[in-house]
């Protein structure tokens, strides 16, 4: 087996037992377990991707791992990201009945 095949089997495994431990409820999206198991699966999964030259898993992966960490630094340093704001004219929430 290939470095390419080990890193993504890796990643793979990584982020699929986040998913699945946040599915039973054993580890809550919102903590940094959670998003640091991203991070570093989806990092894997890219470098798996970037030596096959499959560009499109590489950017994925890469935007996914850029999410995960903003989560991991938000917790690490205790502070709420600034809400996005609607543009002018857009409505700021919507609410469902």
């Amino acid at each position: 087996m290939d470095i390419a095949n080990i890193l993504g089997i890796a990643g793979a495994a990584i982020i699929l037992l986040a998913f699945v431990l946040n599915q039973n409820g054993t580890w809550s999206d919102k903590h940094i377990r959670y998003d640091s198991a991203n991070v570093i699966g989806s990092v894997l999964l890219a470098l798996s991707a970037f030596l096959i030259q499959g560009w499109a898993f590489v950017l994925l992966n890469l935007v996914w791992a850029a999410v995960s960490l903003r989560d991991v630094v938000k917790a690490a340093y205790g502070k709420e990201m600034p809400p996005v704001t609607a543009k002018p004219g857009q409505p700021k929430s919507v609410e469902t009945a």
